[in-house]
This record gives structure tokens, C-alpha cells and sequence, in this order.
């Protein structure tokens, strides 16, 4: 047997060395040149890793703990050399010992200070081409093979920033202070996770939350919590769907929900608020708006048809109508009959996808059974204002309240209350029951008091030449509705209608209205009517019956009459006339009948030195300024057309006053001086050309104008000292008129103590005693009213 060589001889220990010498240096070799090759490797293939020139500082690999780290990755635009996306470093733990096992771990995965911008041209994206990259190409032969064990676990974005870009629209956004965080997902688990929050970029506010998504049964769940997050950015979507205008607001929610990837709906519940929300022409004038709208969600279950929520808040909602000679504020804002629908319906819009889901909630929240335990809508402010008219009419409902409790399906009745403010004057009242499970059945009971018909002059004006000085107008009634069949009682009173002068304008039409509202004007001094409605909601009928036989009996009724009628006329013309004066728009000048009256006080002055009267001038300033911005605009054009220097005469200035503010040519001549595509009314465009300091200087010699009118019969009887002038209050009068009221400090004139008792007489006799509830006497120092007998 020959003999062994020891394993510690010097050739073995010799061989040894040499071996570990070599496979040290390979390693070392191995360690030094796998990161510039890797670097290579990547930036040569780039276009086979990802279809995309990949460029990066300097790259480290560590192939025995399998740690991986690209320093200042890049990554461009196909065919481009735009950056797509960029990260100041991107970190990577292999799992190298589970290789053994078939089975592949990146058991940590970081990108620090990522930056990507993503692009969308209509449908096309600026990512579509790495999606494509991936897919498997048409007609590849898929072979089965052994399931891959892959995971990826603890990944993380740190301090991102995204920026979106819409080409078409434009709109432009971005988040920053992006942070993400995931568990990540193994190989044998269906389920992953991952926690989000970031910041807005261009405004404030802020969102964090998490995402649970289950990739077997395409099931998933999260939670959002808003904060403080302003919406203006959305606004920019608007750009397509109206000719001018931005939106705002600040969102909150915190809401937990659940859902399926194949399900367009989610069911939730939480907490969602919109604050200080806004749209309108632009940021410093809305036609829309509410301080506070909250949702409190108990569960909302789409795809189970229920809904339980608590409570559905809206805090001072504002909406403003607006008409003009042509189309009205929405319509221009987003052409008629919503003509503007939001460009290509290749494009997206971000506004018109929420509309659209609002839209499909509300059919499915309608369709299903539903509970609210309380739904509040306070201090609402709705403004209807019509410029198409000789001139402005303009109504508020303000304060709005609605409230409702209990609105549940299950239960038979829905009941509904409101209580609306109507300013200048007057206030609604209305009840509504409905039946949930039938929209076609319900009651309404609905009382409108107060409101001064004088309101509706601007209509009556236009439309028949007369404006009304006196009345107010009440309308209440009842609908009860059975299947869409109407039974309706509906009581119209008016107090003491009177109609004014006839104004003589060139855009007026003209109807007899004093003798309308003989005939229509009962003995009482009203107009009394029931009005009732039958048929159906689709078709509703209006039995006029009743109004016509009122109109015929006063025919027959109202001539024998008239005597005491007359006499009525005479005690209320005086009463008016001794406690107010009424002014036309821009008029200063006394009437016949006014300097009379006025004569008449300076006489009982100058018998009653010790007396005093104060004169409380009440100006309706809006209006008084929109007619003299109408006529200083005319004037403008007038001499627009004549030579310089030319002196005006007084029949120019009639032929001024004459001239329809709705006069093509004059509208030319305007839109011709203002270049402004955003001044719809005549009256706006006169203001332009003629300026705010010029109409204050005019009001301001109008004032003057009418004090020394009123004031020359009592300087000719030397009585001018006693009276007294307080400060002008301006404001809206009841008769839509201007007017000076009087006080009298002292003895009263007989001739009104007199009218006023006779009158107060008559109020409590047939067939005036009937409305003397509703029936309104001024109240006079020194005149005690009798009691209600």
C-alpha cells in the first residue's frame, strides 16, 4: 500500500492557499465590477427591461447579501428625452438563500424622493406604451409551467412628488409629500396593503389613509381621511364645460368603505363635509354657494339598495338667477340648454365622471329603502332677478329654513317644513307630506303673506304701462295629490290694489289697467279670488270659474256703489298725501294734487306756530341710481351723434327720457364703448360708460331738488323753520316708490284726524270689516285707532 501524503504537507497547504488567493481575488473582482456592469447592463437594456432610455448615477450590488442600490434613476418619455419619472435613489433587499428554493423575494423595496409626471392627451396617456410593453404579445403561445414563488415585501415611497398634466383641457396638478408604505405580498397570500398620505401641491390640504385589496376576489377595502383639502384645482375642469367661471371649495371626509373592482359602487360610512364652496363667474362673484354641507353616513349600501345616514346639513346656501334680453346667467355661463357638455367625449373630465356617479347614486338611493334621521337646510338665500324689463325686477327668498325628521321609506309619510323670508317684504310658509314608496302622492299646504304688489311693477310697467302704488298680496292654499290627480283650493287676496300714474315710455305696451282693476276690485276695496286646480301633474287644469263670476258680480254690484266708493278714495287720498309724499325715478316736481296737500300742512303750520313736522326722507337708491344710469347713458349716445359742444335743450331731454333703454341702436352704441364680454345688462354697461361718481353726484342733486320743491310753499308762508329734515334712510319702501314720510310733533291737522277716524269708521263696518285683520293703518301720534268690534 503506497504511502499517504499528509493533508498538512506544504504542496497540499501550498494548493489551498493558492485556491482561497484565487477565489478571494474572483470575489473581490466580482464585487468590484458587478456594480459598473450592472450599470451597464441596465442603461444597454433598457429598452428590453422597460421600452424606455434608463439612465442612473452610479448603481451598487452586493450579490452575496443581495442588497441592490441605483443612485439617481432617470427614466424618459419614449422616444424622448423628457424625464417620465426620476428618483434620487431607489433600494432593494434579494432574498439570495431563497433562490435554493425556487422561490424569488425582494424583501425590502424603497424609492426615495421619487418625482413622475404623468400626461393624458383625451384618452391617450404617456404611460400606455409600458403597459403594452408588458403585455403579452397577440398570438403568443402561453406554455404552463411551474408555478414562480414570488414576493415582494416592506415597500416604501418616501417624500414623492406627481404631477398630472391634461393637454387637451389644459389642466395641470400635482402632490407632493407623497408617502406609501406596504407590507407588500407573498407568493402563497391573496391579499395586499399599503398606507398612503400626501399633501396638495398648488394648494393646501392634505390626505392619508390605507387600501386592502384582495387580488383573488377582487375585493377591496380602505379608509380616507380629507383634510382642509381645497378643490379649485378641480376648477380648472371647467374650462370646457362653460365659457367662463371657477368653482371652490374645502373638503374634509373621514369614510371607511368597501367594494368590488367590477362594482362602480362602494358601501360606506363616515363623515364628509364641503366648506365654503362657490361657483360663479369668477372668485369674487358666485351665482352659487354654501358655508357648510355635511354628510354623516350611518351605511350606505348601494348594491343592497339601503341607506342609513344621520344626518344631511346644509348651512347657507345661495343661488342666483339671472335673466336677460338674451338667454340668462347659466345659459351664458354653459351655453343653452347645457350645450356645452364638456368637449370630445374622448376627453376626460374629472367634474362630469363625479356628476355622472353623483347622477347614478341618486337614481339607485331613490330606488331604495332609506333612512334619514334628520335633514336641516338654514339660512338659505335664493335671488331671482329679471334685467329683460323696462327695468330690474329682483326677488329674494331669504332666510330659507327647511327641515324634515325622521325620513324613512319604511314609514307612510315624509313631512316637510319650511319657512322662507321674502325680501323686500313678506314670508312663506309651506308643509309638504309625502309618501316615500310613491312620489306621485302627497299634501301641501303653503301660505305667501305680506308681499307689496308694487314688487311687480317692472311686469306690470313693461307689459301694460301702469304700475301699482298701493297693495299687498297674499296667496295660500292646499294641493292633495292622489296618484298624480290633483284636488287644489287656492285663495288670491290683494288689500288695497291702487294703480299710479300711466308711465309713458316708447318699449311699453299698453293695457286699460285702471278699469281691469275696477271690475276686478270688489266693494271691500280687494281683489278676493279662489283659484282651484284639478287634472294631473302632467296636465294640470285651472278653474278660472270663480274669478269670472267675482268679475261680472262687481259689474253689477260695484255702480251703485260708487258713491261710497268716491268717498273712500277721497279720505284714503288724504291720508296718504298729509303722512307721505311719493317720487317718481328722477322726478322733483310736485303735482296739482301734491302742492295742495303741501299747502295745506303750511297752512296748519302758520295757524299753529308751536307745531313742528320732521320730514323722513326715504330714498329707494338702487332704483333711482338705475334710472339715472339709464338716462345719463342715453344721453351719452345722443350726443355721441352730435357736434361738439352742442347745448341740450329741455324737448332733448324729453326725447332723452322717451328712448327705450331696449333700443337696438342704443345697444349698439354700448356694447360698442364697454368691449366687455362679461356686462349683460343695459344697466351695467351705462354704469361703465357714466361712472359711479357722476350717478352719487346726480342722486345727490335729486335729493336736493325734491327738498327745495317741498320746501318753497313753506318758505312763501314763512313756516319753513317749522320743519325739520332728518337724514336720509335708504332702503326699499313698501310702494316701491321714493317718498318723504311726515311726522307730526304736535296737534294734528283736522282735516286728517278726521279721514283717518272716518276711516277707521269704515274698516270696521260691511264689507270692509271682513279683512280689517289684514287691513293696515299707519299709526299716528295723538289718533287712537278703535278696537276690533
Amino acid at each position: 500500500m503506497p504511502f499517504k501524503e499528509s493533508i498538512f504537507s506544504p504542496r497540499i497547504r501550498r494548493v489551498a492557499v493558492i485556491t482561497g488567493i484565487l477565489l478571494l481575488t474572483f470575489l473581490v473582482l466580482l464585487f468590484v465590477v458587478i456594480s459598473p456592469v450592472a450599470k451597464y447592463l441596465i442603461e444597454k437594456y433598457d429598452d428590453k427591461i422597460l421600452g424606455r432610455t434608463i439612465e442612473l448615477n452610479w448603481a451598487y450590488v452586493n450579490p452575496f447579501t443581495g442588497y441592490v442600490y441605483l443612485k439617481n434613476v432617470r427614466v424618459y418619455e419614449q422616444h424622448s428625452d423628457t424625464i417620465f419619472f426620476k428618483a434620487d435613489a431607489i433600494s432593494a433587499d434579494f432574498s439570495m438563500l431563497k433562490l435554493f428554493k425556487q422561490t424569488y423575494e425582494i424583501s425590502s423595496l424603497t424609492v426615495y424622493r421619487p418625482w413622475g409626471h404623468i400626461v393624458q392627451n383625451k384618452r391617450a396617456i404617456n404611460f400606455r406604451d409600458i403597459i403594452d410593453h408588458f403585455r403579452p404579445k397577440r398570438g403568443t403561445i402561453v406554455v404552463n409551467k411551474k408555478r414562480v414563488r414570488f414576493s415582494i415585501l416592506d415597500c416604501s415611497i418616501k417624500d414623492g412628488v406627481f404631477q398630472y398634466d391634461e393637454v387637451t383641457i389644459p389642466v395641470t396638478y400635482f402632490i407632493k409629500d407623497v408617502n406609501v408604505h406596504s407590507p407588500g405580498k407573498s407568493w402563497d397570500s391573496d391579499t395586499m396593503m399599503l398606507n398612503v398620505d400626501f399633501q396638495s401641491g398648488p394648494t393646501k390640504g392634505s390626505a392619508r389613509g390605507y387600501l386592502s385589496i384582495n387580488f383573488k376576489t377582487l375585493n377591496y377595502r380602505f379608509r380616507s381621511v380629507v383634510d382642509s383639502f381645497d378643490l379649485k384645482p378641480i376648477s380648472q375642469y371647467m374650462k370646457v364645460l362653460s365659457n367662463y367661471g371657477s368653482f371652490g371649495g374645502i373638503l374634509n371626509a373621514d369614510i371607511v368603505g368597501r367594494g368590488h373592482f367590477k362594482s362602480k359602487f362602494i358601501r360606506s360610512t363616515g363623515h364628509l363635509s364641503i366648506s365654503v364652496f362657490h361657483f360663479g363667474p369668477s372668485v369674487h362673484e358666485e351665482y352659487g354657494s354654501f358655508q357648510n354641507l355635511v354628510l354623516d353616513i350611518i351605511d350606505a349600501d348601494p348594491e343592497g339598495k339601503r341607506y342609513q345616514i344621520d344626518s344631511i346639513i346644509i348651512d347657507r346656501p345661495y343661488f342666483r338667477y339671472e335673466k336677460f334680453d338674451s338667454l340668462d346667467n347659466l345659459s351664458l355661463m354653459f351655453g343653452k340648454a347645457g350645450s356645452r357638455k364638456g368637449g370630445n367625449s374622448a376627453q376626460f373630465n374629472l367634474i362630469l365622471k363625479i356628476a355622472e356617479y353623483l347622477q347614478d347614486l341618486l337614481l339607485n338611493f331613490v330606488q331604495s329603502d332609506y333612512n334619514i334621521n334628520r335633514f336641516d337646510l338654514y339660512k338659505g338665500n335664493f335671488v331671482f332677478s329679471d334685467f329683460s324689463l323696462y327695468e330690474k325686477f329682483s326677488i329674494d327668498a331669504m332666510p330659507v329654513h327647511i327641515t324634515a325628521d325622521s325620513i324613512d321609506k319604511s314609514r307612510p309619510r315624509i313631512r316637510i317644513v319650511s319657512k322662507t323670508g321674502v325680501r323686500p317684504y313678506g314670508d312663506l310658509k309651506f308643509t309638504a307630506s309625502l309618501d316615500p314608496k310613491n312620489l306621485g302622492n302627497f299634501d301641501i299646504d303653503y301660505a305667501i303673506q305680506g308681499v307689496p304688489v308694487s314688487l311687480f311693477n317692472p311686469y306690470l310697467i313693461t307689459y301694460t304701462s301702469f304700475p301699482l302704488s298701493r297693495g299687498k298680496l297674499g296667496l295660500s292654499g292646499t294641493w292633495n295629490v292622489v296618484d298624480s290627480a290633483i284636488k287644489s283650493t287656492n285663495h288670491l287676496l290683494i288689500m288695497n290694489p291702487r294703480v299710479a300714474k300711466k308711465i309713458k315710455r316708447r318699449d311699453t305696451k299698453w293695457i286699460p289697467m285702471p278699469l281691469i282693476m275696477s271690475l276686478a276690485r270688489e266693494v271691500g276695496d280687494v281683489i278676493d279670488f279662489e283659484i282651484p286646480v284639478k287634472g294631473d301633474l302632467k296636465k294640470p287644469e285651472f278653474d278660472f270659474k270663480h274669478v269670472i263670476l267675482d268679475v261680472v258680480g262687481n259689474i253689477f254690484i260695484k255702480p251703485p256703489a260708487t258713491p261710497y266708493l268716491m268717498h273712500l278714495r277721497r279720505l284714503e287720498s288724504t291720508i296718504d298725501k298729509m303722512l307721505t309724499m311719493d317720487w317718481e325715478p328722477r322726478k322733483a316736481l310736485l303735482s296739482p294734487s301734491e302742492r295742495r296737500f303741501v299747502n295745506n300742512i303750511a297752512k296748519f303750520l302758520k295757524r299753529n306756530p308751536g307745531n313742528v313736522i320732521t320730514i323722513l326722507p326715504m330714498v329707494y337708491a338702487t332704483k333711482e341710481k338705475e334710472h339715472i344710469a339709464f338716462f345719463e347713458g342715453k344721453k351719452k349716445y345722443f350726443l355721441s351723434a352730435k357736434s361738439k359742444g352742442y347745448k341740450m335743450t329741455e324737448a332733448d331731454s324729453l326725447d332723452i327720457e322717451a328712448m327705450s333703454v331696449k333700443d337696438s341702436l342704443f345697444i349698439r352704441y354700448l356694447d360698442k364703448v364697454t368691449i366687455d364680454s362679461m356686462m349683460f345688462t343695459t344697466e351695467q354697461k351705462c354704469r361703465y360708460i357714466v361712472s359711479d361718481a357722476v350717478i352719487e353726484a346726480r342722486l345727490r342733486h335729486l335729493n336736493a331738488a325734491r327738498k327745495n320743491a317741498f320746501l318753497d310753499r313753506f318758505v312763501e308762508t314763512g313756516t319753513v323753520s317749522q320743519v325739520k329734515f332728518a337724514g336720509i334712510e335708504s332702503g326699499i319702501p313698501f310702494n316701491g316708490f321714493s317718498q318723504y314720510r311726515i311726522n307730526y310733533n304736535g296737534d294734528v291737522p283736522e282735516k286728517l284726524r278726521r279721514a283717518y277716524e272716518d276711516m277707521d269708521e269704515t274698516n270696521n263696518q260691511v264689507p270692509r270689516k271682513k279683512y280689517k285683520d289684514q287691513r293696515w293703518m299707519p299709526k299716528i301720534k295723538g289718533i287712537e285707532r278703535k278696537a276690533n268690534k
